[in-house]
């Protein structure tokens, strides 16, 4: 047995630590994305701090149940994490991450476009309804990232666009959430 823990913890086999470098080493021969364990790690004041966020107004604006909206802000926070680490560890190919929300992008808008054409949206209780679907229809959406395919990862990445307003729920979205001075422009 190999001990690289402390000694009141259980010794770690040769066999274990033999099969997570050969797991490790084949990920990165595939070019596959590792997940990192600390983009799983989110602290309580970041999710306070998050209602100030657009993304977390736009779904509070549609009226979302706090569950919902408290798993897309943790969904946020992971793939903002684990997006940053990836392009710290420089595994990411020119343009992936771009190219990435570009399509989540497209997707939405043809979404959008599809569910408009049958809609009516005159009240704004029905752009509300509108709006939660819509979210709710993103936040299932599986679209993976490169050999990725966690949900929250996609969900995230929603979140993510939603906070510079390139996609949003309610249909009026950039003029209710735009910033005063892009208003006034």
């Amino acid at each position: 047995m190999l001990s690289l823990s402390a000694p009141d913890t259980p010794a770690i086999s040769l066999l274990a630590l033999r099969l997570k470098i050969d797991e490790i080493a084949t990920a990165y021969k595939t070019g596959q994305l590792l997940l990192n364990d600390e983009a799983a790690q989110i602290s309580e004041a970041d999710l306070i701090a998050s209602d100030a966020r657009i993304f977390v107004k736009q779904m509070r604006r549609i009226g979302l149940q706090d569950d919902v909206v408290e798993y897309a802000k943790r969904d946020y926070y992971r793939a903002t994490a684990q997006r940053s680490a990836w392009a710290r560890e420089n595994v990411l190919l020119d343009g992936e991450s771009h190219r990435y929300d570009e399509e989540l992008v497209d997707r939405w808008r043809r979404e959008r476009l599809a569910r408009e054409a049958g809609a009516s949206l005159a009240s704004d209780n029905e752009k509300c309804t509108f709006g939660r679907e819509l979210f709710h229809w993103a936040n299932r959406t599986q679209m993976p990232f490169r050999n990725r395919h966690e949900m929250w990862l996609c969900s995230g990445s929603y979140q993510i666009l939603a906070d510079v307003l390139a996609v949003g729920w309610h249909p009026d979205h950039q003029s209710l959430f735009a910033p005063a001075q892009e208003k006034a422009a």
